[in-house]
């Protein structure tokens, strides 16, 4: 589910210059200014959005040649830089 997360995350700021209402618009803004707090209040329904908006209206084709070309950040070292907000383990 994170990694999903973070895809979205990237996919939305690649697809921004496409979409200037997201400038305004929660949760796009949000992402767009980096604003985890308020993404977090977003709740899940933003986090549906962000899924929706950059999942949506691709042939299988075309998701799988954007997500091979996704980079992963290095866990240890890039993950704060990237993202400034704490990973929390869910709870059983």
């Amino acid at each position: 589910m994170y990694f999903q997360l973070f895809f979205a995350i990237d996919r939305i700021k690649a697809l921004a210059p496409q979409h200037p209402e997201w400038k305004t618009e929660q949760p796009f803004k949000a992402v767009l200014e980096n604003d985890m707090k308020e993404l977090t209040k977003q709740g899940e329904h933003g986090i549906l959005r962000l899924v929706m908006a950059t999942h949506a209206g691709n042939t299988t084709d075309e998701f799988e040649a954007i997500e091979n070309g996704w980079t992963v950040i290095d866990m240890k070292n890039d993950w704060k830089v990237i993202y400034p907000f704490e990973l929390k383990e869910p709870e059983h």
